[in-house]
């Protein structure tokens, strides 16, 4: 049965009375068809419908098309401009027969005014397979293995609205407003303390309004403003008897920020450029369980952070040869959020929440430079600097101050006719660990966040482009990083990345073109851990160490051509693999667990036949097919304590065939 959505019906009107009004004002035009075709470009609708075979729990779960059945096709776009005003109206609707669906209307005078009405849908399927008892899914009162287990649906529709406007008073002033209007609703995956299986009502609402005035006069372009965004949760809490009895949900907050941003152009060869904003972001809604720590009697948190952001850059070419470029920013996070004791101290933590205030600065370089023989040179450096607060107790290593940077060169040349190609090095050092501020243990025991730990960072690049026949051309890109962790016997020590593309394209002749791809993707890491000793290994703490191994493969071959007068054939057939590599060692003994490696493929074929009907219609007949494998074991043994099992399909196999008539005028 056709799965028409009770709510596709007014975006198919909206669509259809749009086409009928581009048709209707598109007779009235007069003039030469070459002027016609420069002012009025091509309008078109397409109408159809396709099947889906099997569930596409996975390939489907952000299009709608992820259950067995038949599926709308319903696409339109057109334009249509007035010469008596010199306006243009623009309408597009996209996937109108489906939950992801696209719409867009706009009416303007180029370089007077302009206004858009925008409305988009995007839904997400869970595509995991969820085995529960829970009653009450998606509501603010679950009841944990509530039911027997049976098999349940995920999903959430995000829904929003956008409305915006601009208008031009002579030729330096003019004004922007947007207003965008979004809400989510549905349920995704939780859980709460007992590692019993509960689910997140969503009920979101987030609202944003930004206005802009620019300015130009001669040399200098000024740009200025207001940013406002609104959140709210109707949601506020979980109630349930999985151990947490109130589990409390994401609070209403917002957050407006006033800026200032412009260019100034010194002369024909040097141009400067610079901004400045000021953001406050709120967060205050009453809590829904008071604090029951003595002496705290608050309400709410009274959250504030302000930031300070400033930025300044410019590029010049003081001479034929050279260029520079220079940016300089700035940015101070001021977490000015109340300080109050929630929970009793304990050696692992203070009780008070913790603030995040931080100082982030960054400045860099680059120049380039054309030498003799076609040889192009770059050479650049990049300099940043963070401060932050430190907590008075952690569980991690911490660095008040970090430091780190970088130095780059680069070369690019045409080498032949036919080929040219450019290599560049990267050296990155970042520090910071003599900052380390550690009272509650010596630093050797606190674990190094990757995001601070002292790195050391050499990045080689090569590309190539090489084409050795007119109809015939290549591109390679290979990349590759070798990272050094220094100082610390815990987290993260050694890591290296590698990239690697070939791109081909080739014209058969004027009807007929075969492109092909190959990438390779791959970083490991190699770190130690300190954590809790399984039983046979004693009752001290240990350390570990896993050397993480991430590899992607893709390969693809596409190809095209006009296969008779009438008749356009296409398709193109791809392979992709993910592959996560775990090797666990350090343990005492035996007790070093042997995972097995995590291992995602899809394979996918997609064609396609056009017959042109007449010289404005066609009739376009697609067929795709997707395989997909899972082999995942962090997802096929897990099970909660109430009995609940979230799997992934071990296999997914899904084919499609729509078939479609799309007329232009």
């Amino acid at each position: 049965m056709m799965k028409i959505r009770k709510h596709v019906a007014l975006p198919m009107a909206v669509a259809l009375a749009a086409i009928a009004g581009h048709s209707a004002l598109a007779q009235m035009m007069e003039g030469p068809e070459a002027v016609k075709a420069l002012v009025t470009p091509d309008r078109e609708a397409t109408i159809g419908a396709g099947v889906v075979f099997d569930d596409a729990r996975r390939s489907g779960k952000h299009t709608g098309m992820d259950d067995t059945g038949g599926y709308a096709v319903l696409d339109a776009k057109g334009a249509y401009r007035d010469d008596a005003t010199g306006t243009w109206m623009r309408f597009e609707g996209r996937n109108l027969g489906l939950d992801n669906r696209d719409v867009r209307f706009e009416h303007e005078k180029q370089g007077d005014w302009n206004y858009f009405v925008d409305f988009s849908q995007i839904p997400y399927n869970n595509p995991f397979v969820i085995n529960t008892g829970l009653t009450g899914i998606g509501s603010g009162t679950q009841t944990v293995a509530g039911t027997g287990l049976r098999n349940v649906d995920l999903e959430m529709d995000r829904y929003r609205l956008k409305l915006g406007g601009g208008k031009r008073f002579g030729e330096n002033l003019g004004v922007k407003v947007s207003l965008r209007h979004e809400e989510k609703r549905g349920e995704r995956l939780w859980g709460t303390q007992g590692f019993n299986f509960i689910t997140e009502p969503i009920d979101f609402t987030t609202q944003e309004v930004q206005g802009a005035v620019s300015y130009s006069m001669g040399k200098l372009q000024l740009s200025g403003g207001y940013l406002g965004s609104f959140f709210k949760n109707d949601n506020k809490v979980v109630n349930n008897d999985g151990g947490v009895s109130e589990v409390s949900l994401p609070l209403d907050n917002q957050a407006h920020q006033l800026f200032l941003s412009g260019a100034y152009t010194v002369s024909p060869s040097t141009r400067i450029n610079g901004k400045i904003a000021y953001s406050i972001a709120l967060q205050n809604e009453n809590f829904y369980t008071a604090p029951t720590f003595t002496g705290n009697t608050r309400s709410g948190l009274d959250g504030r952070v302000d930031t300070l952001l400033a930025q300044l850059g410019g590029t010049s070419r003081p001479l034929p040869k050279l260029t520079l470029n220079a940016r300089l920013r700035y940015e101070y996070r001021d977490d000015k959020t109340v300080q109050a004791q929630y929970v009793t101290e304990d050696p692992e933590r203070s009780g008070f929440n913790t603030l995040t205030s931080r100082t982030t600065a960054s400045g860099d370089f680059n120049a380039g430079y054309q030498l003799p023989m076609d040889f192009h040179l770059t050479a650049g450096v990049k300099v940043e600097h963070w401060d932050r607060e430190i907590p008075t107790k952690r569980q991690v290593s911490w660095q008040a101050q970090t430091n780190e940077a970088s130095y780059s060169v680069g070369l690019r040349r045409r080498l032949t006719d036919t080929l040219g190609g450019s290599a560049g090095f990267i050296y990155s050092l970042r520090n910071g660990s003599g900052s380390i501020a550690d009272t509650a243990s010596p630093p050797s025991n606190r674990i190094d966040a990757i995001l601070w730990a002292d790195r050391e960072r050499a990045k080689w690049r090569l590309a190539l482009d090489w084409t050795p026949l007119n109809q015939l051309s290549m591109q390679l890109i290979y990349e590759e990083s070798a990272d050094e962790y220094n100082n610390r016997s815990l987290g993260p020590r050694d890591g290296s990345s590698r990239h690697i593309t070939v791109d081909g394209n080739y014209r058969v002749n004027d009807d007929w073109n075969v492109n092909a791809w190959a990438t390779l993707l791959e970083t490991k890491i190699d770190q130690a851990t300190n954590g809790d000793s399984v039983a046979s290994a004693g009752t001290n703490l240990i350390d570990w160490q896993a050397d993480l191994r991430q590899l992607g493969k893709s390969v693809g071959l596409g190809v095209r051509g006009q296969a008779m007068a009438k008749v356009k054939v296409g398709g193109n057939i791809q392979f992709t693999e993910d592959v996560a590599e775990h090797k666990i060692n350090g343990f005492p003994g035996n007790d070093s667990p042997d995972l097995p490696d995590i291992r995602y493929r899809q394979g996918s074929l997609n064609a396609f036949a056009e017959y042109a009907v007449t010289e404005q219609g066609k009739v376009r007949l697609n067929y795709n097919f997707i395989r997909t494998v899972a082999r995942d074991w962090t997802w096929s043994s897990w099970v909660y304590a109430d009995g609940t099992q979230v799997t992934i399909p071990t296999q997914e196999d899904n084919h499609f065939i729509g078939l479609s008539y799309t007329h232009k005028w």
